[in-house]
C-alpha cells in the first residue's frame, strides 16, 4: 500500500460547466487563423454586453462555479475587445476567478483589465514570423510577442503563456526561449486539433507531443497539458504524466484509473488549467 504521504501528485482540471468559455464576439473573427477558421469559437457562450456578463457570472457563482474564461474572436490586429468590460468585471462576485485571453493589447488597456481583478492573463505566443503571416494572418513579428509579454508581466497579474504543438519547431523553440527569457516559468502546452475547414487534417504525432514536452522541461518550465488537444491520443496522456508533467486539462477517465492505480494522489480542480 502507498501512503498518502509518498504519493505522487496529479492535478486534474475539468472546468465544465463551472468554469466556462465566454466569447464577447460570438463566432465572429477577423484574424480567421488558417487552424482555427472561428469554429474553436462555436462552443463558447456568446455575451454581447456588460448586463449579460454580470448576469452570467452571478449564475456561475449561484451554482458554485469557480469562474470563467473571457475571450473571443480577434481583429485583424490580433486583439480581442474584453477590455470594454473591464468596469462590469469590477463588479462580479469576489469568489469567481477570471482568465482574461486578450490577443494583443495596449499597455493602457492590460492595466485596466489588472484593475478590473482579472486572475490571469492567458497569451499565445509564436516566433516564426512566416507562420505568423501565413497562418495567423498578422502583420506582426516575433518582436512583438516579446513586447505582448512584457505588457502583460507589467500589470503585476499572472501570465501564462501558450505554446502550441503543430506550427513549425522553430516557432515552438524560439517561443519556449522567449518565455524562458522572461522569466515566466509556467506553460500551458496545446496541440492543433485536426479540424474539417481547415488546413489541419490530422493532430501532431504522439512523438511530435512527447518532444515537445522534453524541450520546455529542459529549460525547467512546469508544464500543464491543455484542453486543446486531440483527445483520441490516451497512451499520449499517460506519457507526459509519467515524463513528470504533474497537471493537465480533461484527462480520460481511462486516465485517471490508471494513474489511480499507479498511486497517484489526483486533485481536482473544476477550473481552467492556467490556476
Amino acid at each position: 500500500m502507498i501512503s498518502n504521504n509518498n504519493k505522487k501528485a496529479l492535478v486534474v482540471f475539468t472546468p465544465g460547466t463551472k468554469f466556462p468559455s465566454i466569447s464577447v464576439t460570438g463566432t465572429k473573427c477577423s484574424q480567421m487563423c488558417e487552424h482555427c477558421k472561428s469554429l474553436h469559437l462555436k462552443g463558447m457562450i456568446y455575451i454581447s454586453n456588460g448586463d449579460e456578463l454580470l448576469k452570467l457570472a452571478h449564475s456561475i457563482s449561484s451554482k458554485k462555479g469557480t469562474g470563467f474564461l473571457l475571450s473571443g474572436g480577434c481583429d485583424t490586429n490580433g486583439s480581442i475587445p474584453i477590455e470594454k468590460y473591464a468596469s462590469y468585471l469590477k463588479n462580479i462576485p469576489s469568489d469567481l476567478f477570471v482568465n482574461a485571453h486578450t490577443g494583443f493589447i495596449t499597455l493602457q488597456k492590460a492595466k485596466n483589465l489588472a484593475n478590473s481583478g482579472v486572475s490571469c492573463f492567458s497569451v499565445d505566443v509564436h516566433q516564426d514570423e512566416k507562420e505568423i503571416r501565413s497562418i495567423l494572418h498578422l502583420d506582426k513579428n516575433p518582436n512583438d510577442y516579446s513586447k505582448l509579454l512584457d505588457i502583460l508581466k507589467s500589470t503585476g497579474v499572472k501570465v501564462v503563456p501558450h505554446l502550441t504543438v503543430g506550427f513549425s519547431y522553430d516557432d515552438f523553440i524560439l517561443s519556449a526561449e522567449l518565455v524562458k527569457s522572461k522569466g515566466l516559468k509556467d506553460v500551458v502546452l496545446l496541440s492543433m486539433v485536426p479540424t474539417k475547414g481547415t488546413i489541419v487534417e490530422k493532430s501532431p504525432s504522439d512523438n511530435t507531443i512527447i518532444d515537445a514536452v522534453k524541450i520546455l522541461q529542459k529549460k525547467k518550465l512546469n508544464v500543464t497539458i491543455g484542453c486543446m488537444r486531440d483527445r483520441t491520443l490516451r497512451e499520449l496522456e499517460k506519457k507526459c504524466i509519467e515524463m513528470g508533467v504533474n497537471k493537465i486539462a480533461n484527462p480520460s477517465l481511462e486516465t485517471i484509473t490508471w494513474a489511480n492505480k499507479k498511486g497517484y494522489k489526483i486533485e481536482r480542480r473544476n477550473m481552467c488549467c492556467c490556476f
